[in-house]
């Protein structure tokens, strides 16, 4: 969870005369949330804001779109693999734990994940909540930007409204159409008058196919 001391310090960089300000060391400062930004003459890097030039991949890691991260420039385009259409392999795991000690069980095999480019982030996909992604440095992984939640209601019990809280969602490449998914989703929800908090987590191995 990111310290609130962090994103304070952000919010007062990013709000007024949005002045740069000297003291401030490349890479020791957390991107705040929504939208991964960073102070004037910084840029937001796997989480963390570094100075123009600077931070992992510098020289060859981004190109000029989505603030250098996944773009196209020496380093080649770090994002371009996981985009697509990805299903989900057999078996995969899916275990919901909920407060009061309730465990639920299920196997997602052949469900899938569509994975498309957006901004300010690398990536997008949609499981349940829309996901902002950033690739890594080494383009091995793309891994989910904090602070992401939504509200949906049941399909089959109006009067229930879960919320999601994005906690972990990293998908890793293995190979030219082959990837992991592993992924965490707290929700949270009033079921006859009392507060239910659950966690999701899914494991899985996934294949690009076509839509």
């Amino acid at each position: 969870m990111r310290a609130l001391s962090l994103v304070f310090v952000a919010a007062l960089l990013l709000g007024g005369a949005c002045q740069y300000s000297p003291e401030i060391e490349s890479g020791k400062l957390k991107c705040s949330s929504p939208g991964s930004e960073c102070p004037e003459g910084f840029s937001c890097t796997d989480g963390l804001c570094y100075k123009a030039g600077e931070g992992p991949g510098a020289g060859g890691h981004g190109g000029s779109g989505a603030g250098g991260r996944g773009g196209s420039g020496g380093g080649g385009d770090l994002a371009g693999k996981f985009l697509g259409h990805w299903v989900f392999g057999s078996p995969t795991p899916q275990t919901i734990a909920c407060s009061g000690g309730v465990t639920m069980n299920g196997n997602l095999a052949g469900d899938f994940i569509d994975v498309v480019r957006s901004t300010p982030a690398d990536l997008s996909t949609h499981y349940y909540c829309d996901w902002s992604l950033n690739a890594d440095s080494t383009g091995a992984k793309a891994i989910l930007v904090p602070g992401t939640s939504c509200s949906g209601t049941d399909p089959y019990n109006p009067t229930i409204t879960y919320t999601w809280h994005g906690e972990r969602f990293t998908i890793a490449s293995t190979g030219a159409n082959t990837a992991t998914l592993d992924a965490s989703i707290p929700y949270d929800y009033v079921l006859a008058g009392a507060n239910v908090s659950c966690t999701m987590t899914i494991t899985s191995s996934m294949t690009k196919g076509n839509p």
